[in-house]
């Protein structure tokens, strides 16, 4: 006689909890979408993103080894 009891409010729990994630996955998905609106990244900025890391990783490597040097 409980376990029904706890079943349905068990089942009651999960499609209380699931609306709330769907609601925050639709909140979520909302905000990218104004994002990727707001800040447009071409093909060509995507392309040369590589060359970019590789340049500021490699700029902070000689600025540690003059600090280190000094």
């Amino acid at each position: 006689m409980y376990y029904f009891k706890y079943t349905n409010r068990y089942c009651d729990d999960f499609k209380k909890n699931s609306l709330v994630y769907s609601n925050i996955r639709f909140v979520m998905q909302t905000m990218v979408n104004s994002l990727n609106k707001l800040l447009p990244v071409g093909k060509k900025v995507k392309k040369y993103l590589p060359f970019f890391i590789g340049f500021k990783l490699l700029t902070f490597t000689g600025f540690l080894t003059y600090i280190m040097n000094r």
